[in-house]
């Protein structure tokens, strides 16, 4: 009985102290306003984007030039994926010059980031959402991800079961 009330304990801290157990302040449920599994059709009518690219299998990424602006910030484009026919993903990109702005602006509505690698990328884990900020002088660019924590962890269970069904050889 005192090694399962141990477990208990275990178990409680790490839900108490893992990133993904608590939602970071204002955290999104959706990005500029479209709510995560969205369907596809329905995002594309609201936004005016056209076809970028296929990201991974499953995954389609389309690009809009409108509503470019983050709290003044000019960007250059914004990114919408979607997994399997639902929305998943908005991503936010601007030219570098304006990295400094742009985090200024995430950790002012968002808080602090719980992950910071080097200075240039930091993440924000929620349960709804994570956001991902990454900065590239060399690429001439910054972009600030937003996307679905349940759709990504389903597209990567997906993942990992097809490398089961399928092992490279």
């Amino acid at each position: 009985m005192a090694k399962a009330a141990r477990l208990a304990v275990l178990a409680a801290t790490l839900l108490l102290v893992s990133p993904m157990a608590w939602a970071f302040e204002n955290e999104p449920a959706g990005f500029r306003g479209i709510a995560w599994g969205t369907p596809m059709d329905v995002v594309r009518a609201k936004t005016n984007t056209w076809f970028n690219r296929n990201v991974a299998p499953g995954i389609d990424e389309y690009r809009s030039r409108s509503d470019l602006t983050m709290n003044g910030v000019p960007l250059t484009y914004n990114f919408y994926q979607f997994y399997r026919g639902r929305f998943s993903t908005g991503i936010m990109e601007a030219e570098s010059a304006y990295c400094a702005s742009m985090l200024e602006t995430l950790i002012a509505r968002f808080g602090e980031p719980d992950k910071k690698i080097a200075r240039t990328r930091f993440v924000w884990h929620g349960k709804i959402t994570t956001i991902v900020y990454i900065c590239s002088r060399a690429h001439d660019m910054c972009r600030v991800g937003l996307e679905s924590a349940t759709l990504v962890a389903e597209q990567e269970k997906d993942l990992a079961d097809s490398a089961r069904k399928h092992p490279d050889f």
